[in-house]
């Protein structure tokens, strides 16, 4: 079978190319899809080519995908990079042959339009019957795939490998195969069983979890992406240890896993207090997911589990250097606000030095002089290194750590009355931007003449120019 369409772009005349063809014989059965887009710059037109190939084994269900990008395009920094690669029994790059490759021809929904889309079902018709033959298997060769659950090609080719492999399939194979592969071992010790094979290779098999991950998701969840990320779930797991079915029934887990999360390596938390605090954090996370959800927002920290992850990490690869660190972690805005922070220590582990801000020790004096009103004593500080503005990042709540690019332009200031501060963002001597705990309004009530009072000091360094400096780390305890 072959198929070739051109499609002109009637306003710049550039050409896009789709060339499909398969070819299915006794034992295997290949597919390739070639995709060509013209593009225009400075009145040369240049382009990309995708190809995309799938060559499956009907013999033992085993199939392997090459994809290609041929660039002729440039950008200013010269001539795009090509890309090429191969991989076997990937479901995951399956699901971007069967997606990109094949339905969408590397382009939007509906772009290639009605004669496209009759000749792939056309193809995946044929490839269906060929399929189904090779199957014993009275509900297999019954089944339509008309309601697929990723899509009818991608759902037919993973029922088809887990029938050759003789492996016992659950509704959520679709989705957890993209991530996660079972082992012979594993598989032998669970009678075929994909989901408990999985679970008891990560140490956490239970009739809890094989019970709650065997059901189906909602369609829903399936088609917005926001299914259950057994990886996620692995991971979240083995963070609370032997009794996590204890903790993860205290929050909402399936939740906290419903995010993009490829990582392989665990964690382990190093306390119930840490544990205890975790669960804390999930469950105003998702109470927070489920109320932004309603305005169409998403939460402050979006991927809540990859964030943890790095954070951790962080921390790990700290304490292995000598520092003692403590996973304080109250909010779910914590765990975003820890992490730059603990990455600017490890920066200066790594490099022996702190970035500053280098202010004449005189004028950075005077700033910081205390501010006395009729009853009340205020205490300025000039952020000047860049730990300076990640700890006040995580004290105030707030992205300060991700000003320390603009302390080239601009002198932050944080004044601090007892245990309440403000950040204060000053420009050629004159205040620009001011903001209380979380970015939210200063109470001018109480620091409104402080600020007058600095407005007033800093004003006589209208013209101060400074530049960055290395400074020596700290010593190792935060």
């Amino acid at each position: 079978m072959h198929y070739y369409q051109e499609k002109l772009n009637s306003g710049k005349q550039l050409k896009s190319t789709s060339e499909l063809s398969l070819e299915i014989t006794k034992d295997t059965i290949i597919y390739r899809g070639t995709f060509y887009m013209d593009f225009r710059k400075n009145e040369s037109p240049d382009g990309v080519t995708f190809k995309h190939e799938l060559y499956l084994n009907k013999l033992n269900g085993e199939f392997m995908i090459s994809y290609e990008i041929i660039n002729k395009r440039t950008s200013a920094r010269g001539k795009l990079k090509s890309n090429a690669w191969i991989k076997k029994i990937n479901f995951d790059k399956l699901k971007n042959l069967t997606h990109m490759g094949f339905y969408r021809g590397e382009k939007r929904r509906d772009f290639w339009g009605v004669k496209y889309d009759r000749k792939t079902s056309e193809f995946f018709e044929l490839i269906k019957t060929d399929l189904q033959l090779e199957m014993d298997s009275t509900y297999l060769n019954s089944k339509t795939y008309y309601k697929p659950v990723v899509n009818r090609l991608f759902d037919l080719i993973v029922d088809f490998h887990l029938y050759k492999k003789g492996i016992k399939g659950h509704d959520n194979v679709y989705i957890d195969i993209q991530s996660v592969y079972p082992k012979q071992k594993w598989l032998k010790l669970n009678d075929k069983k994909f989901l408990p094979a999985i679970l008891d290779e990560h140490g956490i098999k239970s009739k809890y979890l094989v019970k709650e991950l065997s059901e189906k998701e909602h369609p829903t969840h399936v088609m917005g992406g926001s299914v259950v990320n057994i990886r996620g779930v692995i991971y979240l797991c083995r963070l609370f240890g032997d009794n996590y079915i204890d903790y993860i029934k205290r929050f909402d887990w399936k939740d906290i896993s419903r995010i993009p999360f490829n990582k392989s390596k665990k964690h382990l938390c190093k306390s119930e207090t840490e544990k205890r605090a975790l669960v804390r954090v999930f469950n105003l996370h998702t109470k927070e997911g489920n109320e932004v959800r309603n305005v169409n927002q998403p939460p402050k920290v979006h991927n809540m589990l990859l964030t943890l992850y790095k954070l951790i990490e962080v921390r790990d690869l700290l304490e292995s250097q000598g520092y003692i660190l403590k996973l304080k972690l109250t909010t779910p805005d914590d765990v975003e606000l820890f992490l730059p922070y603990w990455t600017v220590i490890m920066k200066a582990s790594k490099t022996g030095y702190l970035m500053k801000y280098k202010i004449p020790e005189e004028i950075v004096n005077d700033i910081q002089t205390p501010i006395f009103t009729l009853d009340k004593t205020f205490q300025p500080r000039v952020l000047l290194t860049d730990r300076d503005f990640s700890l006040e990042g995580v004290d105030m709540k707030n992205c300060m750590a991700k000003q320390f690019l603009h302390g080239a332009i601009y002198i932050y200031v944080s004044l601090a009355y007892e245990k309440k501060k403000v950040d204060l963002q000053y420009q050629r001597g004159k205040i620009h931007q001011s903001y209380g705990k979380a970015n939210t309004p200063v109470q001018m009530e109480l620091f409104g003449e402080a600020i007058s009072r600095l407005n007033e000091r800093m004003s006589k360094y209208e013209t101060l120019k400074w530049e960055k400096e290395k400074v020596p780390i700290p010593p190792q305890r935060f």
